[in-house]
């Protein structure tokens, strides 16, 4: 399952990152492990916002770190899920990225090609 970071200052989302493993060591917590293919600091004091457009839900508020291994993890995060807001669901409903860059380049070497 996907998720995004969303910058609680600044607004920017990060992601996505691939969830590795996820458990609730007490009620209403999650920790969590994550893979990321991106070094990004992680370093806004306000946190970030979890957030899992498959669920169509925000998770909570986290700090994200890194292990040895490069994968995020954040520990015992209140777990308070809420709606995505309607108005901010059409941002995760767009493909990645890379994702629409691939398909450009395959539709231009098409073109070429005809």
């Amino acid at each position: 399952m996907q998720i995004f970071f969303c910058s609680i200052r600044t607004a920017l989302i990060y992601g996505p990152a691939t969830i590795i493993e996820a458990h609730a060591p007490e009620e209403r917590k999650l920790s969590l492990r994550a893979a990321w293919q991106v070094e990004y600091p992680f370093d806004e004091w306000e946190g970030y916002a979890v957030v899992v457009p498959e669920r169509n839900s925000v998770w909570g508020l986290s700090h994200p770190t890194y292990n040895a291994e490069g994968e995020i993890v954040i520990e015992a995060m209140d777990f308070t899920p809420q709606p995505i807001p309607p108005q901010d669901r059409k941002i995760f409903d767009q493909p990645p990225r890379h994702q629409k860059l691939r398909e450009e380049s395959v539709q231009e070497s098409e073109a070429e090609a005809e």
